[in-house]
């Protein structure tokens, strides 16, 4: 047991390190930081725009810095009971209101792009070596269940350092153009919603990697992943409203396999609900990781 995990351990380093090294660990920084830095830039852009027509309403002041509007609503009371009626669920409210509007606005658009780009880097790396035959030399020292999982713990730190590197940039661009700005919380705020966002790639991950078992295509293998991608959303969406008594309560099954079934309790900060939705996703994680591994270790290399 020790000796394959010091063997996952070696591949997920040596992934990471060899990804960091190339030209693809490049490509991916290069798409997170500038994806986070463009909706950041549109967030505030967005933001301006409110806190113009809110100030235009209320005649205030047109020369007030971008940012002092919308804090300022953000923590009234009047504007947390509006918000928890729309949702319906006052403890989330409760739960994001510490968090600066800039950082949960980023958030929540990482939680969008992140999964997509997770797939688009992750679905060709286990087909690539198999094609290339370089797999081959990788497994006469391991087995082929400690070099998967060992490829897909590399790919979840890879993603871990582009989020990271992403979530600073982002706090960077609003420290530049927001005027009323707390660097501390909002920095704070943008790595938490960071995390978040990699927690709930954890599947996407698993994923892609898994679908990358199963063909020497790279091509298909992002085919493939990009569909259960877009799919995977479609399903929650149509599971969360159709869900109900009689045959409806078949819908609760599908719902419980979708990523987005712990979306919103991953913002949480009562760990009854953070750490089921936590598990929940690992769970996701590891039922791809054994499927794909039960085809790979089938298959004539």
């Amino acid at each position: 047991m020790s000796l394959t995990l010091r063997h996952i351990r070696l591949v997920m380093w040596n992934e990471l390190v060899d990804a960091l090294r190339s030209r693809r660990a490049l490509v991916v920084l290069v798409l997170y930081v500038a994806m986070a830095m463009l909706t950041t830039n549109w967030a505030v852009n967005l933001l301006e725009k409110l806190e113009n027509e809110v100030g235009a309403l209320l005649q205030l002041d047109a020369g007030a810095t971008t940012g002092a509007i919308s804090t300022a609503i953000w923590k009234s009371e009047r504007f947390r009971r509006m918000v928890a009626q729309g949702t319906g669920d006052a403890s989330l409210v409760e739960d994001l209101i510490g968090t600066p509007p800039i950082a949960l606005i980023y958030g929540a658009l990482a939680f969008f792009y992140t999964p997509l780009l997770t797939v688009l880097v992750g679905s060709t790396r286990i087909a690539e070596e198999v094609a290339s035959g370089s797999a081959r030399y990788a497994l006469v020292r391991t087995s082929r269940s400690a070099w998967s999982t060992g490829k897909f713990l590399g790919q979840v730190a890879l993603v871990g350092v582009a989020l990271a590197l992403s979530g600073m940039a982002a706090w960077g661009l609003a420290a530049f153009r927001i005027g009323v700005f707390e660097p501390g919380p909002t920095f704070v705020g943008m790595l938490l919603a960071a995390a978040r966002a990699w927690v709930f790639t954890i599947p996407y991950a698993a994923m892609a990697v898994g679908v990358s078992h199963w063909t020497r295509s790279p091509s298909r293998a992002t085919a493939a992943a990009m569909f259960v991608a877009i799919v995977w959303p479609f399903l929650a969406v149509m599971a969360e409203h159709r869900y109900g008594p009689g045959w409806r309560e078949l819908w609760h099954p599908v719902w419980m396999l979708t990523p987005q079934r712990s979306r919103l309790d991953l913002w949480r900060s009562d760990l009854q609900r953070l750490i089921p939705a936590v598990v929940h996703l690992a769970a996701l994680a590891g039922t791809w990781l054994l499927a794909s591994q039960l085809v790979f270790r089938r298959r004539d290399l």
